[in-house]
């Protein structure tokens, strides 16, 4: 439990936001982890590079250099208790240079109300959205009807060329054209690169990309600043950027930055390439 703690953790030692995670309504992980010590466990050690694949619960971490990911590649949650799950399957949290860079965008408030079915909502994480729907129907305050399921999981370490994860989902098959989403992340010492690919028929595809609050972005230039770390973009699809919130804590609410990209047909890619300081 110690180990998966660290492992779902950023660079900052807080949890990453998958699900119903908020900071301030329980122990902070060093504490935690401070208390374990105290009873006598071992303590755990730094990740290293490499892949951290959480297979019981359906995250991987990949961290190389200064660059963390923690990818969501499994089922929403228990198919007998889903009460707590996000329309969130194969959203990401990226950090670099230990500073929270793309993250979802939390939940601020428990019951039934608009602000948590949205805050719920496949929009709200860092994935793609399929004609307006979300990935699996989320509904009420803990409520899930039809859900995605993960497809064809594939983690690995490409040496030279980094550290991998593909894996796809059905969850917009209920959809008419029946479309699938697969998603590629490819991790490097200062870039992530990722692939997206929709099968079946479809109108419209938005992938999401949420900003830690404070950061902005140039889209001529294609460059996104926060404090000292510069990070640029390539992709081969149309983009544009919103106004939307952050959700840290119950009650609180972020204003940041989602920079939204729209597939050219059915697939597209992005690549960012990080830097500690920008010319």
């Amino acid at each position: 439990m110690l180990f998966w703690l660290k492992a779902m953790c950023h660079p900052d030692k807080k949890m990453g936001f998958f699900n119903d995670c908020a900071f301030g309504i329980a122990p902070d992980p060093m504490d935690l982890e401070q208390y374990a010590v105290r009873l006598g466990f071992p303590v755990v050690d730094s990740l290293r590079d490499g892949i951290n694949q959480l297979s019981g619960s359906g995250y991987v971490r990949l961290q190389k250099g200064d660059a963390v990911l923690i990818a969501d590649v499994g089922k929403i949650g228990p198919d007998y208790l889903p009460g707590h799950a996000h329309a969130d399957t194969l959203s990401f949290e990226f950090s670099y240079y230990g500073k929270r860079v793309f993250v979802n965008s939390g939940i601020s408030c428990y019951g039934n109300s608009r602000d948590r079915l949205l805050q719920r909502g496949t929009a709200c994480h860092n994935t793609l959205v399929v004609d307006g729907e979300n990935s699996s129907e989320v509904w009420g305050g803990f409520r899930v009807a039809k859900r995605g399921y993960p497809l064809g999981l594939e983690v690995e370490d490409k040496k030279n060329q980094g550290l991998r994860i593909r894996c796809g989902h059905d969850g917009y098959t209920r959809l008419k054209g029946k479309p699938a989403h697969w998603r590629e992340w490819c991790v490097k010492d200062n870039s992530l690169e990722i692939k997206d690919q929709v099968t079946g028929e479809f109108s419209e595809a938005q992938a999401f990309y949420h900003l830690y609050p404070g950061a902005t972005v140039d889209l001529q230039e294609k460059k996104i600043l926060l404090d000292d770390i510069c990070i640029k973009f390539q992709t081969n699809g149309e983009f544009f950027l919103k106004d939307t919130c952050y959700y840290p804590e119950f009650g609180k609410v972020a204003p940041n930055k989602c920079l939204v990209l729209k597939p050219l047909n059915n697939q597209y890619f992005i690549k960012f390439i990080c830097h500690e300081g920008c010319d």
